[in-house]
């Protein structure tokens, strides 16, 4: 099975033309603002979106799925279907509010590139843990096949009957339970939308804003279409993406058994935005033609495929976006965990030292929580070092501890002479390649 898309029409573009290397030059940023019309706040999360629904046409190795992680009432389901209006068009969404086994059974043949949207998916394995079942198996092996004995019509027997669901699709979902199965955590982009008193206020205004009848607020879903098909398009013609300094973040990336899940998702988003920029980016072009089948007509196309070479600005991009995900991750805390742990710091700080420990009470008087909440957030901070606590006292207190938040370091030498380097040993290694340098502007010239 290919990773391509082949029943579109085959693009009329030249991964080796620079000729409108402006125009994209900054497509992830021209989409995100895009979308800022009809999202309020959420930049990184918008451009995460963009990134996921992008990966859906490339190689199989490139594509992540997108699982939003909040409580009710914070916008998830709007954040989804504005991020996805400009794609269903097309077909290439399935929507779903819930879905069962066997009406995957009966109903998927193809989905490779395609994404499927399940609200709230708050399917529980024996532990109860989120999983998406068969689902996440599909994103990896990007097949199931099913076995059933089915009743015919005629006869009123069971006969046997195979389903087979191919492809590699892209998730995206909702839920609100932070219990979730590490195998379905694995296959996923974890994210949170905003939740501050600075966000609501925002949303609060914008929809203030809607009802004076001043507020111009209107987006353009056909141009973010646009750009979608365009991409699509383009990656019929990524053989691969690479990304020249790979060896040498290792020595940046902490010693943390979560990176093993983690990185992958890193690495996928650093080569999704370099292909978004695709016509600003190095790239060796294979000497020779593949014959792409363009059309349902079983009509061919004689292309070079290009490989994309990602640069340092689009791996700095990807840690950007990816930095709240990823610091839940290499530190087992979210969000809120975060809030929680910095206003217990700051409480703590400002008291006395006859008078040393935060109650749960302060916190609650502090923070814009439910005391449930913050009761969670206390416990999980606890189990993983952040905070202690004295049950001795008359009145339960905590206390912070100085442990330091692990990050991931971009600061990566790579000189030209390395990348130089870089390029003559690919060269050496992969025969039948040759090197495109991209369209530099006047100010890089000199």
């Amino acid at each position: 099975m290919t990773d391509y898309p082949i029943s579109q029409e085959p693009a009329r573009l030249d991964l080796r033309d620079d000729s409108c290397v402006k125009q994209y030059q900054n497509r992830l940023d021209s989409m995100s603002q895009e979308y800022a019309r009809k999202i309020i706040g959420e930049e990184k999360n918008i451009k995460l979106a963009i990134c996921s629904a992008v990966s859906r046409t490339l190689p199989k190795k490139f594509r992540f799925s997108l699982m939003i992680l909040n409580q009710t009432a914070t916008g998830k389901s709007h954040f989804i279907n504005s991020i996805l209006e400009p794609i269903k068009e097309n077909g290439d969404v399935l929507s779903f509010t819930d879905l069962s086994e066997a009406y995957m059974k009966r109903k998927f043949d193809d989905v490779n590139g395609k994404i499927i949207k399940i609200e709230q998916a708050e399917n529980k394995d024996d532990k109860g843990r989120i999983s998406l079942g068969r689902l996440k198996h599909l994103m990896t092996d990007g097949e199931l096949v099913f076995g059933l004995a089915e009743k015919t019509d005629k006869t009123n027997t069971h006969q046997p009957k195979e389903f087979k669901i191919r492809g590699y699709p892209i998730i995206f979902t909702t839920v609100t339970d932070q219990n979730i199965d590490p195998e379905t955590e694995n296959r996923f982009l974890i994210v949170e939308l905003d939740e501050t008193d600075d966000q609501t206020k925002r949303i609060t205004r914008h929809q203030l804003a809607q009802y004076s009848g001043l507020s111009n607020t209107s987006w353009d879903p056909i141009w973010l279409k646009n750009n979608f098909d365009d991409l699509a398009k383009a990656s019929l013609w990524v053989h691969d993406i690479v990304i020249p300094f790979a060896s040498d973040i290792e020595s940046l990336i902490p010693s943390n058994l979560s990176m093993r899940r983690d990185l992958p998702k890193i690495l996928s988003l650093t080569c999704v935005i370099a292909f978004m920029n695709y016509k600003n980016r190095d790239k060796f072009m294979i000497d020779k033609p593949e014959h792409l089948l363009t059309s349902v007509f079983c009509d061919t196309e004689e292309i070079h495929k290009a490989v994309l070479v990602a640069t340092l600005d689009d791996y700095i991009e990807a840690i950007s976006l990816s930095n709240k995900s990823m610091k839940k991750s290499l530190n087992k805390i979210n969000q809120k965990s975060e809030l929680v742990y910095h206003m217990l710091k700051e409480i703590s700080n400002k008291k006395e030292i006859t008078n040393p420990g935060v109650t749960l009470k302060e916190l609650v008087m502090s923070l814009n929580f439910p005391e449930s909440t913050i009761r969670f957030q206390l416990k999980m901070l606890q189990e993983n070092g952040y905070v202690t606590s004295d049950e001795a006292l008359k009145e339960h207190r905590y206390f912070p501890q100085n442990k330091v938040f692990s990050t991931i370091n971009t600061r990566i030498d790579f000189s030209q002479e390395k990348y130089e380097k870089w390029i003559q040993n690919y060269l050496d290694i992969h025969e039948g390649t040759h090197f495109v340098a991209r369209l530099r502007d006047e100010q890089n010239r000199t």
